[in-house]
């Protein structure tokens, strides 16, 4: 049925969730995960590093910084997949629209499905706050399963 999944991760406990969720599915259906982390301005406020920005000298080292966060995130569910004998790959890109590298990397890895967490938003927190799950839903043509 679904044999390449998709699954965005960003080390939150509810992408971790998530995660554990997609492995057992990819198990049970012989799937291959890729794990997908989009590099973005949120990570520069969610990882409380933004006056690194600010300082021309220490951008290479901000940079690093946040890609072995990033890659961290991804290594963990590789971890996690190997350990339940799934088969799995890494992608770490940049995108200012991470709902837009989640769709593109999906058609371009030709998966077949899209596993993704819900932040919890209630519908009105959603449609303010402008989740990447729910646009995600609105601009997929790939099924999308949401997990909370």
């Amino acid at each position: 049925m679904y044999k390449k999944i998709l699954v965005p991760v960003d080390g939150s406990d509810l992408s971790k969730q998530a995660i554990q969720k997609a492995v057992a599915l990819a198990k049970a259906l012989h799937s291959e995960l890729y794990f997908l982390h989009v590099k973005h301005m949120e990570n520069l406020f969610y990882h409380g590093m933004v006056g690194v920005i600010f300082d021309p000298n220490a951008k290479k080292i901000y940079e690093e910084k946040i890609d072995d966060l990033c890659r961290s995130f991804l290594e963990e569910a590789t971890t996690l997949a190997q350990s339940h004998h799934v088969k799995s790959k890494q992608l770490l890109v940049e995108n200012s629209e991470p709902y837009q590298a989640i769709i593109e990397y999906a058609t371009l890895e030709k998966c077949d499905l899209i596993f993704m967490a819900s932040h919890g938003y209630n519908e009105i927190e959603g449609l303010l706050l402008g989740s990447q799950t729910n646009k995600v839903l609105v601009h997929s043509l790939i099924p999308v399963l949401v997990s909370k």
